[in-house]
């Protein structure tokens, strides 16, 4: 059965369930994106921090940021060698160094001793003389772990939502309609018998109540009619 063959009713009640998925469709990736975003910005400014530490000839190592394990370097730009804390394993790769010796270079990939899943991000400093490198890492896992959360927040909510909506236009169309309903019925029991007989109208006085009071209008001129024939 196509929608035309639908109740106007129905029609109403899916009209507003498409109306929702549409803007579902457009919310949920600009939600996504902007949480996701933001998560992001917020490690990066994380390790912003630390490598200005570094730069200020504050204290390098591990340090615990919320609950991320946050772990900075200095590094000899020329050597590779790690000046602080020495003797540790470098954060970045021979040509991530030359790099970050020139700029700032933000990376996404594993971390010896942080994961699979983290961030590095190195610059150049000045605290230990020329050709030195700041560099600090952490896990990326909670950003992982909040997109997957907000995605499977979506999917449950996203049909949901969609389902209340449907549920709700339902309803309302039902209530805006009885009115209507209640006039057709009566109008049909309607004869000539019963003169002077009209619908129930609405007293709302709205866009429903128009009809009664067209149908009235109707009945009284076929009313006229009727008696003058006779």
């Amino acid at each position: 059965m196509g929608i035309g063959h639908l109740s106007l009713r129905a029609r109403l009640a899916a009209l507003a369930a498409a109306g929702s998925v549409v803007v579902l469709s457009v919310a949920a990736p600009l939600l996504y994106r902007d949480l996701s975003g933001a998560l992001s910005d917020a490690i990066t400014n994380e390790l912003e921090i630390r490598v200005d530490d570094l730069d200020a000839g504050l204290n390098d190592g591990p340090v615990v940021s919320g609950s991320a394990l946050v772990t900075a370097q200095v590094i000899d730009a020329t050597s590779g060698e790690v000046l602080s804390p020495a003797g540790s394993e470098p954060l970045l790769t021979a040509s991530e160094l030359t790099r970050a010796s020139r700029e700032l270079v933000i990376i996404n990939r594993p971390v010896s001793g942080i994961g699979n899943q983290a961030r590095v991000l190195a610059r150049p400093i000045g605290d230990f003389g020329a050709g030195t490198v700041g560099a600090a890492a952490t896990s990326t896992q909670p950003l992982t772990r909040a997109r997957d959360r907000l995605v499977g927040i979506l999917v449950v909510a996203g049909p949901t939502l969609v389902a209340a909506v449907w549920i709700s236009a339902w309803a309302l169309a039902g209530a805006a309609l009885r009115p209507v309903g209640r006039m057709a019925r009566e109008a049909a029991t309607i004869s000539a018998a019963a003169a002077g007989r009209r619908p129930p109208e609405p007293a709302s006085g709205d866009e429903i109540a128009e009809p009664g009071r067209t149908l009235d209008a109707m009945l009284d001129r076929m009313e006229s009619a009727i008696a003058r024939q006779r």
